[in-house]
């Protein structure tokens, strides 16, 4: 999925793709991750692989409320 937003809200993406265990890439716009409930456990049991596709100022913050664990991290162009 690309999510085009450059800013986030309180809860805007909390648990979205919480189970998707299909789930291998995502392309964010945000640069920050604040505030720091509006990723809310949202990548919770996603593939245990994958592309994560976001600005180079993102805070490369790995977690189930940021960047999956054992994704790449890859900066937009």
């Amino acid at each position: 999925p690309n999510l085009p937003t450059t800013t986030l809200a309180n809860n805007c993406y909390a648990s979205m793709f919480q189970g998707c265990s299909n789930l291998a890439s995502i392309n964010v716009s945000f640069t920050a991750w604040e505030p720091t409930n509006a990723t809310t456990r949202w990548v919770t049991g996603v593939a245990a692989s994958g592309t994560f596709t976001c600005p180079a100022e993102l805070p490369d913050t790995r977690g189930t409320s940021n960047i999956p664990e054992g994704w790449t991290k890859v900066d937009a162009a």
